[in-house]
């Protein structure tokens, strides 16, 4: 029978490694796992700083609803407290709108600063 070559082709075959291409082969597993195990910490503490970062956001945006639900929301806004003697009260007032928002009876110590004179170091303090 006579033979005649048509063409060539390439397969992936097995080979035989060598003792050289094991070992080499066993080092480049190593690195590659080792890496591989260094992403996956990088990736699992951004999605845990990505979760934190949603959360945070959903918080604030439901916050936002509620005062626009509410039609208000809490802002820092300077008062003055100020003993009024004759109500014999402490009247915490609103500086932005001159309201006053709580009240309360004066203790005793403090009625009997109604008997100090007025200093101008004082007001204001």
């Amino acid at each position: 029978m006579t033979t005649r070559l048509l063409r060539t082709e390439t397969r992936p075959l097995p080979v035989k490694l060598t003792d050289g291409e094991i070992l080499e082969r066993s080092h480049r597993a190593a690195e590659l796992l080792g890496e591989a195990d260094r992403a996956q910490g990088v990736l699992d503490e951004y999605r845990k700083e990505q979760k934190q970062r949603i959360a945070e956001l959903e918080s604030e945006g439901r916050e936002l609803l509620r005062s626009v639900e509410r039609g208000e929301e809490l802002r820092d806004i300077e008062i003055e407290v100020q003993a009024d003697y004759e109500l014999r009260a402490i009247l915490f007032v609103r500086t932005d709108s001159s309201e006053v928002y709580f009240s309360r009876p004066l203790t005793p110590d403090e009625a009997q600063m109604s008997m100090l004179p007025v200093s101008e170091d004082l007001v204001g303090a």
